[in-house]
Formats: structure tokens, C-alpha cells, sequence
């Protein structure tokens, strides 16, 4: 007689369920300006490509301002892009899962603080060699110890070195070759993050 129930199984190992996804609340840098990139850490995210994911920043996570992007690198790491429209705060980050979208981790509402993006209001001298030091000033700036590089154009030519000596000072030395005659001056942070021009 033909059977009322018909049962099919796949092999014992042919799906794996993980825990929730978690985060801690080290994120790098921790200092960060819009359109920076972060990197959070946790556990049990699903990389290769079947999962996809979103961020919300903002000092209450679960309603804060929507990431530009955000990248499922591996299993315990996340890089995210700040938003444009994040408040300048201290601030959490929410990432939620694509599937399902009610699987979500957070990290402490005060683990990244957003700073305003920096500006350059002076060069000094005004005149100098290649490999001349010279000083910028303005406001917004962040240290390496904050998290932040930063890099700086001259012209077109890249400065031998940028160093950030505090919010609003930076010493630069311009670089081997930089062209003679007028040049405006360009800083980076993290490599494309945030920049400010003079």
C-alpha cells in the first residue's frame, strides 16, 4: 500500500547553525570621522558570501544613522564605512544580518566616538624647499594614538611624512621632487577615510 508519510533526510553534516553573531566592544580605529572605515570584532559571522549584512551607528545603536557599507571580511571580523549623516558622539554600532534580518550583535553605545571632519585654516611658512618642514593648523584632527594616520599631498606630490602633533597642528614634510610654484596642500586620514584641503 502506498505510505501516508515519506521521510528524507540529508546527511547529519550537511548544515551547520551557529549561535547568534556577537561583537565586542574594540572597534579600530576607535576615533573615526565620516566615511571612515572600521573594523569591528566578534563571533560567528558567516562570510563567503551566503550572508550580507548592515550597520547602524549612533549613540542608541538599534536607531542610529545607516553606514555607507558594511563587509563580512571573516568569521569574527566586520569592516564597516561611516555614514554620512552620523552624529558627531559617542556612539555604538548595530550589525544586522541579511538572513534573517532580525539576527543582529551591538557593541556598547559608547565604543566609537565620531568626530567632526577635519579642516586645514593655515600652512606656515608660507614659502619652503622640497623637504622642508612645514606646519599645518585647523581643527579635527586625530593622532595615531586615536587610531589615525594620516597622509598629505603637496600639489601632486606626496609629503615624505605627515605627523599629527595635536587637534589642530600637524607637521609635514613636503616631498623629494614636489613641484615649484603654487601648490595647494591635501591631508588624508586612513588612507581615504576623511580629508581636509588648504
Amino acid at each position: 500500500s502506498n505510505p501516508t508519510t515519506v521521510k528524507v533526510s540529508s546527511p547529519g553534516t550537511a548544515l551547520t547553525i551557529l549561535d547568534s553573531p556577537t561583537l565586542s566592544n574594540t572597534i579600530s580605529p576607535s576615533n573615526a570621522y565620516r566615511s571612515s572605515t572600521i573594523t569591528l570584532t566578534g563571533t560567528n559571522f558567516i562570510d563567503g558570501g551566503s550572508q550580507t549584512c548592515s550597520a547602524l551607528i549612533g549613540s542608541t545603536p538599534a536607531s542610529g544613522a545607516a553606514a555607507l557599507s558594511c563587509t563580512i571580511v571573516s568569521s569574527t571580523q566586520v569592516n564597516v564605512v561611516v555614514g554620512s549623516s552620523t552624529n558627531f558622539s559617542a556612539a555604538g554600532v548595530r550589525v544586522v544580518m541579511s538572513n534573517p534580518g532580525l539576527v543582529f550583535a551591538n557593541t556598547s553605545s559608547s565604543a566609537l566616538n565620531v568626530s567632526a571632519s577635519p579642516t586645514v585654516s593655515g600652512v606656515a611658512p608660507s614659502s619652503a624647499y622640497s623637504l622642508s618642514t612645514i606646519t599645518l593648523t585647523g581643527a579635527n584632527f586625530l593622532t595615531t594614538g586615536q587610531g589615525q594616520s594620516c597622509s598629505v599631498t603637496v600639489g601632486s606630490t606626496a609629503a615624505s611624512s605627515c605627523t599629527v602633533v595635536s587637534s589642530s597642528q600637524m607637521q609635514v614634510v613636503v616631498g623629494s621632487g614636489t613641484t615649484a610654484g603654487a601648490a595647494g596642500v591635501s591631508v588624508v586620514f586612513n588612507g581615504g577615510g576623511s580629508g581636509a584641503t588648504a
